[in-house]
């Protein structure tokens, strides 16, 4: 581990998900660190990651109901999961593993890092653009992606999107391939 950095602590948070009737749907566990011992300079050095406006979304839904268009939200599950982390971070391995005298060099984001959103809004711009997705031009929308060919246009907000779209299966296309793409 590099001089002058601290591992950040971690927690192994339990939940039990259950139906509408109270009886047990699945048994949920996720790793997360603790963040908030994070110190600017040292373990990051931006976190501000952009989220689509309101109005985007509002005047996607009804330019999709005006122009006879379909609509999804979807989430991408994991997604604070996904990104390569550009700065070094080095975590203590959760109690079970070694009553935290494990150090470990996290290279993919978790969920609990200050830039843990800012890191997927940038893989997610990645890879809409490497299949041809154009921004949105400054001032407009950074959030708002549109694919001509495609005729797709999707709105990110953190880890769930809308989407505006005319073939299905186009959008399956674009989903699989954000999925190759590691999003």
């Amino acid at each position: 581990m590099d001089p002058g950095r601290r591992p950040l602590g971690t927690k192994l948070v339990l939940k039990i998900k259950r139906h509408p009737d109270g009886s047990i749907d699945k048994y949920k566990a996720r790793l997360t660190v603790q963040g908030f011992l994070q110190r600017y300079g040292v373990d990051y050095m931006d976190t501000t990651s952009p989220v689509t406006h309101t109005s985007t979304v509002k005047f996607l839904k009804a330019h999709a109901l005006q122009m006879g268009r379909k609509t999804k939200v979807f989430d991408f599950a994991g997604a604070f999961l996904y990104p390569t982390l550009k700065d070094d971070i080095y975590m203590r391995a959760p109690e079970l593993l070694g009553k935290g005298k494990i150090v470990l060099k996290l290279l993919k984001s978790l969920y609990g890092l200050k830039q843990a959103s800012r890191e997927w809004f940038l893989a997610l711009q990645e890879a809409l653009l490497s299949i041809g997705f154009v921004q949105a031009p400054e001032g407009v929308d950074k959030c708002l992606f549109y694919h001509e060919e495609l005729d797709i246009y999707i709105s990110a907000y953190v880890d769930d999107s809308f989407c505006s779209y005319m073939d299905k299966k186009n959008l399956e296309y674009v989903i699989e391939e954000l999925r190759n793409l590691g999003c």
